[in-house]
C-alpha cells in the first residue's frame, strides 16, 4: 500500500485535504457542478436525492475512469467518532495535518484505497449532500480529486475541460463558477 501522505503531497504540496482548499489553491484545474438544478442546496423529495446520486456517479465514473484505486479521505477535526464514515467506509487514520495559515487548526486525514464502482459510495454522496460528512475521493494516478459538498461537487483535476465538457448543464451561471 502506497503512502497516501507521499502521494498527496507529489500532487497537492502543502494544500490541506479539504475541498474548498483545494478550490482556492488550483482555481486553473477546479470547477464545481451543482447537484440540484437551480444550484438547489438540498434534496427535498425522494427524486431530488436520486437526481445527487445519479450526478455524483456519472461525474465520478468520468474523473476515474481507468484508474486502477482511489482513496477515499476525510479530514477530522475533532471527535472521530462524530464521523459516519469513517465506519462505514472503514476508513483508517492516514496522516496528521496542521495549518500552516492557520497553526492552532489541525486535524487528522482517514482514509481507505478503494476501487471505484457505481454506486459504491453512495451512502456518502448522501450524508455529504445532507451536510452530515465531509470527504473527498483522489487517484493519485492522475491527481484528479472529486469533492462533494452539500449542493455539488468540485472537481480538481488537469482534465477539468474534459468533465466541464460532458456536463456543462450542470455549470454554475455566476462568472466566479461557485
Amino acid at each position: 500500500m502506497a503512502d497516501l501522505q507521499t502521494l498527496w503531497t507529489a500532487h497537492f504540496g502543502a494544500t490541506l485535504p479539504i475541498g474548498h482548499r483545494l478550490r482556492l489553491a488550483y482555481p486553473e484545474r477546479w470547477v464545481r457542478f451543482h447537484a440540484l438544478v437551480d444550484a438547489t442546496r438540498y434534496a427535498s423529495s425522494a427524486a431530488e436525492r436520486t437526481e445527487i446520486l445519479s450526478r455524483a456517479n456519472q461525474i465520478a465514473a468520468v474523473c476515474f475512469e481507468g484508474a486502477p484505486s482511489v482513496w477515499l479521505m476525510s479530514s477530522v477535526f475533532g471527535d472521530p467518532a462524530a464521523n459516519p464514515l469513517l465506519h462505514l467506509y472503514n476508513l483508517n487514520k492516514a496522516f496528521s495535518w496542521q495549518d500552516q495559515e492557520d497553526p492552532e487548526h489541525f486535524g487528522d486525514c482517514y482514509a481507505q484505497e478503494v476501487r471505484w464502482e457505481n454506486g459504491k459510495f453512495d451512502p456518502m454522496f448522501e450524508a455529504i449532500a445532507a451536510d452530515h460528512a465531509r470527504a473527498l475521493i483522489f487517484a493519485p494516478t492522475t491527481g484528479t480529486v472529486l469533492a462533494p459538498y452539500d449542493g455539488g461537487f468540485d472537481v480538481i483535476s488537469s482534465r477539468s475541460d474534459t468533465v466541464t465538457a460532458m456536463f456543462s448543464g450542470w455549470l454554475s451561471p455566476r462568472t466566479d463558477g461557485l
